[in-house]
């Protein structure tokens, strides 16, 4: 195995491991298994045990989870343009929408309106409205990331956030042991999507959860997805009137602690379709709130109106959604979603005092909050989304879910202080069991273990027992606000508790981490070092190693023995003995391979002490403070580009304008003219788009302008095909000539069939979306035409284009090949103006590699270096290349899209190709659309590097001005500027692999687990993003070694710097 091979499995294992630890420093599993649970019956005394009867609030739950929902739709005044045609004339004959109307199977959701409605606004949920004025109590639930379906209802239903690991065991079902408020029922009969029922029913108590749901295959996109919350509703409907002929089903119904689940997928699906600012998302809504009332109708019918006055009834979402229709990150219209209560044990509405004055200046900041209408008048309770749990299990008096994090919130609830006092109890006893379990499992295996300082342990007694003694006693005494207060502040000490317990390894975590992304980074330097800019003699030295064991394997190994046995006496995870594994096989090789350091710092100094500067350590010295200041400050730019694209456009003005100003002399600049101009231009429209909103509205005019340009761009290189793809004359070598004609013939036939898909991709886009805009679906024909041009895409080109014996195809033929294979797949996976900043993106970087292969050739003129075969090494120069390379790779995602997700890029063009719902094809498509951008870089880099330099202007034959013309070489043909002439590209690629991990140290240490989700989010994010960027890069360069080849014969100077 070569030392490369050997470097790059290292590493690749390396980071893949450290990607990982994220988890075990911030993120452990929180699920424990305690075997109690504990309800308001809990709450009593030893000696008042025969008193342990707790009247419930409330006789049944029915909670209704409008999958999807904003929570500023649910609760402001919509304008007249968002009113569905379906529901126009009800709203202007009756003034409201009629049940029939609203869960009719076939509306029209398109067309004027026939009737006239006078009013400038509307409200799209007039009965949860006329509830919140009337009868119950609102507010807003905050959620956690991911706001994604399944960990929002785990939230919601188990008051849980869900183990972040949980996200490897699969996508849909993810069958995590947790315990979960249906389970606590007397029996729970749920009806909704196959995506989430199945996760509350698997794993609970056998034949407790009773759930219906539809078929996978009826979430389609283009279809009217309320057909799938109408289908909820027809089935509770089924089951009452089932239950009036089978006694045992109504025996169920009737018992207490019965629960009703009712998950309403239609809002999620139209958002993703059409977007929250829509009619038919709107209109979805309309009928969701008519389900709401008709599910509450059906109830109160059957239990009798005496009866079902003891049903309490909660309406939530399990996430909010982007202006985009997207959802997972941890944006503000993505966590904040309604909450409405009411019902039994639900308090009545009552006035804003003076207590929420907080709400003026809230709508004055946020225009998220205007636009309420009458609902700014009643006061408002917020709480996260895990406090849900809690509320409804204390309305039902079930026992609180195992592992439940959320509070009650006693603002809701209509019940006498002793039960908000007992319920309160039951709530800080199930948290604090908890951390029992946590703490027992931490004190019986840590070597020095120090407890949480608000629980000790008293005389063996479990952590936290004098304190409920202490609120039972008070309880006793009937001091009920007390009881809460302490039971409120026991929840808060058990949950920091916990929280501490899980990050207990924290500080010897980030130590070892924080020294293994050191030691990798000086490895890496090392290894270049030595294979990159020594020579064979100096290498030769390296080989004569002192007798006796290398003092670095000592010192290091007696550290490492020390952590491995403390990790050993506590039991810990096999990854702890691996990061502490890995940090000291680096610093063993630093210690041991010192001297590489010391042969290139004399080997520097002694270069510049031949130029005859006076003092050559100062000027080296000087020389590499400058790059490294300048280097970190690049790389801490793009750190924070991570958080605001700004950053990117901000790089561009520097190295458009600043560099070629500040950093080239002025002979430089004058015999490069041309390249200066068009390399400021690009950099100024790449800026453009990184500058911009990534909030996007679907436009074909720019997707078919977009196209057109790529095919103008292809006409003028088929048609003047000699200067973009000229063949060399050689007398001598007629066979080879000919072969390279029989390259260019097959490269414009390979062009001009992809010009042809261009325009079938362009014109099946504009009629899918056209079809899909109208709601009238995705054509079958359409589909397959799609698929077609995809297939045809990623496989014509490469099959036929990059094929050939003999000569070696010029990697410029390659890129073109490359380029247009895949300019109709960007237009086919487009929204807007993606295709443009892919054909922008692409001239940026081609003027880049031959602006720097300009200026390299530059630096072998001024040094007059003789050229030989045998390659190049390493130059100081080449940490600038190697940075922006890197700058390049970010600004490919950062052009059109945002680092803190993946749901940062829109979906819509996706249903083109898939309109039913399908998340790994989805995601594959969308992947696949990312990764073009890079794909491209990769070989433009992969050419730049390894196409030798032209030797007629580095022996002194330079193009000057003259007259009124540019001065410079031509860009094509052969008169055109080489490339680096490096030995392989991956001297760069793993000089930017080891600038990449100065990005994961910094986001590492920037971690957030407390403050807004969205912090929270993209601190995760951004970790494993730039951690992950090594294997990425490696990778990219693998695929341009095959797709572009290896760049031919390579002609370099001996004399190096």
């Amino acid at each position: 195995m070569s030392p490369i091979t050997r470097f790059i499995l290292v590493s690749l294992v390396f980071h893949l491991l450290y990607t990982a630890s994220i988890f075990d420093i911030y993120f452990t599993s929180p699920v424990v298994h305690p075997s109690r649970r504990f309800s308001p019956e809990d709450s009593f005394i030893e000696a008042d045990k025969f008193r342990r009867t707790v009247e419930a609030p409330a006789e049944r739950l029915v909670l209704i989870v409008g999958d999807g929902l904003r929570a500023d739709t649910l609760f402001k005044h919509h304008d007249m343009s968002y009113m569905p045609s379906w529901a126009a004339e009800d709203v202007a004959t009756k003034g409201r929408i009629s049940v029939d109307t609203a869960l009719a199977p076939i509306k029209s959701w398109t067309g004027k309106p026939n009737a006239q409605i006078k009013a400038e606004t509307f409200d799209a949920a007039p009965y949860l409205r006329n509830v919140i004025e009337k009868r119950g109590a609102w507010g807003i639930s905050h959620t956690r990331v991911p706001t994604e379906s399944r960990p929002g209802h785990v939230a919601l239903i188990a008051g849980m956030y869900e183990d972040v690991s949980a996200v490897t065991k699969g996508w849909k079902l993810n069958p995590v042991s947790f315990d979960s408020l249906l389970n606590q029922s007397s029996h729970a009969f749920s009806f909704g999507s196959p995506d989430i029922l199945p996760m509350f029913a698997t794993g609970a108590t056998p034949g407790k959860v009773d759930m219906q749901s539809y078929a996978e295959e009826e979430e389609d996109f283009t279809s009217d997805a309320t057909n799938l919350d109408i289908w909820v509703l027809d089935r509770l409907r089924d089951l009452l009137t089932s239950a009036k002929t089978n006694s045992t089903l109504a025996d169920q119904l009737r018992a207490p602690k019965t629960v009703f689940f009712l998950h309403l997928l239609g809002l999620d699906t139209t958002g993703h379709t059409y977007r929250p600012r829509s009619a038919e998302y709107v209109g979805n809504l309309m009928i969701v709130d008519t389900i709401v009332a008709e599910t509450e109708r059906m109830l109160t019918e059957f239990y009798g109106s005496e009866e079902a006055k003891k049903t309490a009834y909660v309406f939530s979402a399990d996430h909010g959604m982007s202006h985009k229709g997207n959802h997972g990150d941890g944006e503000p219209d993505n966590t904040r979603t309604p909450l409405v209560a009411w019902g039994s044990g639900i308090r009545k509405p009552r006035e804003q005092g003076r207590k929420q004055h907080w709400r003026v200046p809230e709508m004055e900041k946020d225009d998220y909050y205007q636009g309420w209408g009458s609902l700014d008048r009643f006061w408002r309770t917020d709480v996260e989304q895990a406090d849900i749990t809690p509320l409804m299990s204390a309305l039902i008096g079930a026992n609180m879910p195992a592992n439940s994090e959320g509070r009650l919130p006693l603002d809701y609830l209509d019940i006498t202080k002793e039960q908000a006092a007992r319920a309160m109890l039951a709530n800080a006893l199930e948290v604090l069991e908890v951390y029992r379990v946590k703490h027992e499992q931490r004190s019986e295996r840590m070597l020095r273990y120090v407890p949480f300082s608000q629980l000790p342990s008293e005389d063996g007694a479990a952590p936290g027992s004098s304190n409920v003694e202490t609120i039972k006693a008070a309880l006793s005494k009937g001091e009920y606000e007390k009881v809460i207060g302490h039971s409120e502040k026991l929840i808060k000490d058990a949950l920091e508790g916990a929280a501490y317990l899980q990050t207990y390894d924290w500080l010897m975590l980030v130590a070892v981490i924080t020294i293994g992304y050191a030691g990798s980074m000086l490895y890496g330097t090392l290894f270049l070092l030595r294979h990159y800019v020594l020579d064979v003699s100096q290498s030769q030295i390296l080989k004569e190693r002192s007798p006796g064991l290398p003092f670095g394997r000592i010192a290091v190994g007696t550290i490492l023995s020390s952590l491995w046995a403390k990790f050993a006496y506590e039991q810990s995870p096999v990854t702890y003995y691996l990061y502490a594994g890995f940090a000291a096989f680096f610093w063993i090789r630093l210690m041991d391979e010192r001297r590489v350091f010391a042969l290139v710092w004399n080997k520097a100094v002694s270069y510049h002490s031949e130029q005859g500067q006076s003092n050559p350590k100062s000027t080296v010295l000087l020389s590499i403070s400058i790059r490294v200041v300048l280097g970190l400050a690049a790389l801490e730019l793009m750190v924070v580009g991570y958080l605001n694209r700004l950053a990117w456009t901000a790089g561009f003005i520097y190295l458009g304008l600043i560099w070629p100003a500040a950093g080239m002399i002025a002979d430089v600049k004058s015999r490069h003219e041309l390249l200066l101009i068009l390399w400021f231009f690009c950099c100024g429209f790449c800026s453009l788009f990184t500058a911009g909103s990534v909030e996007k509205e679907e436009s074909i005019p720019y997707l078919i302008a977009s196209g057109l340009l790529f095919l103008l761009a292809g006409a003028v290189i088929i048609r003047w095909s000699g200067t973009f793809m000229e063949v060399s004359k050689d007398g001598n070598d007629q066979e080879a000539e000919a072969q390279a004609r029989t390259h260019v013939t097959r490269t414009k036939r390979v062009l001009t069939v992809q010009l042809v898909v261009l325009i079938v991709s362009a014109l099946v886009t504009a009629s899918s979306s056209a079809s899909l805009q109208a709601k009238k679906g995705l054509p079958r024909l359409n589909q397959i035409v799609a698929w077609a041009v995809l297939f045809l895409c990623l496989t014509f080109p490469f099959v036929t284009g990059l094929k050939g014996k003999g000569v070696a195809q010029p990697p410029s033929q390659r890129l073109m090949i490359v380029i247009f294979a895949f300019a109709p797949v960007f237009v086919l996976l487009s929204l807007r103006d993606e295709t443009l900043f892919f054909g922008c993106y692409t001239m940026t970087l081609i003027i880049w590699a031959k602006l720097e292969a300009g200026l390299y050739e530059e630096r072998l003129y001024q040094r007059n270096a003789v050229a030989n075969e045998s390659g190049r090494a390493l130059e100081k120069e080449d940490v600038r290349i190697a940075i922006c390379f890197l700058f390049f790779l970010h600004v490919g995602f950062f052009g059109t899209g945002n680092i803190a997700s993946i749901s940062s890029f829109y979906l819509s063009p996706v249903y083109r190709l898939i309109p039913i719902f399908s998340p790994f094809l989805m995601a594959a498509l969308l992947i696949l659309k990312i990764m073009v951008p890079f794909i491209v870089l990769a070989s433009v880099f992969q050419m730049l590097c390894l196409t030798p330099p032209h030797t007629k202007r580095t022996s002194g034959k330079h193009i000057r001005k003259t007259g009124y013309d540019l001065a410079g070489p031509p860009l094509f043909g052969s008169e055109s500027v080489g490339g680096l002439g490096l030995r392989d590209a991956y001297s760069l690629v793993l000089l930017a692999c080891i600038f990449t991990d100065v990005l994961a140290l910094n986001f590492l240490l920037t971690v957030q687990t407390k403050g807004s989700w969205l912090e929270i989010g993209q601190s995760i994010t951004h970790f494993a993003m730039s951690n992950l960027l090594q294997v990425f890069i490696l990778a990219l360069s693998a695929l341009a070694d095959v797709v572009v080849g290896r760049g031919g014969k390579v002609v370099l100077g001996t004399k190096r710097e």
